[in-house]
């Protein structure tokens, strides 16, 4: 079945309009997709990247792939789509530069959300990392068909007591199955 295209950016404030110009700084406003697409020519995949701690946020092209920033407790990619038929996301975070070998209590954590839907899955790490310098988490999720374009978030932030966010970093990653 043929979906009638929105985007390729949408407003999902109130009032909600999905023909609205790139503007990554209004958090509101999210690069729409064609489900998991990632090679269109015609119509590039976008996502929008956001890592506070670093006073980063943009909107970036092409399948997320694995990016990584470094120096931050929170990393965030979102984007909305629209699809004919359900499809797959893989999802995996990481997170890098937590001990030095000491004594230290850490947490990573990774959640994906879609809109209506709510919490869609989510896992964390919680722990002593006693000489433990590195941590993943990886899932997936069916994302369902929908006209409507809807909203994913793949959040990723890291904590651990004892070690500033010098040198730490979180990888996010998100491809299509």
């Amino acid at each position: 079945m043929p979906i009638l295209r929105a985007g390729p950016f949408g407003d999902f404030g109130a009032p909600v309009d999905y023909f609205v110009g790139p503007d990554a700084s209004d958090q509101a406003i999210q690069p729409i997709n064609c489900a998991d697409d990632f090679d269109s020519s015609t119509w590039p995949w976008r996502y929008r990247s956001v890592a506070p701690d670093a006073g980063v946020t943009e909107y970036r092209s092409g399948e997320p792939g694995s990016s990584t920033e470094t120096d931050v407790r929170t990393f965030q990619y979102s984007f909305a789509y629209q699809a004919a038929e359900p499809f797959s996301l893989d999802y995996f975070a990481s997170s890098e530069g937590l001990s030095d070998g000491l004594s230290s209590i850490a947490q990573l954590n990774v959640r994906l959300s879609v809109d209506t839907l709510g919490l869609v899955d989510s896992d964390s790490f919680f722990g002593p990392w006693v000489g433990l310098n590195s941590v993943s988490i990886s899932g997936s999720v069916e994302l369902p068909a929908t006209v409507v374009p809807l909203r994913v978030f793949l959040f990723g932030s890291v904590f651990n007591i004892g070690f500033p966010a010098a040198g730490r970093s979180i990888t996010l990653s998100l491809t299509g199955t």
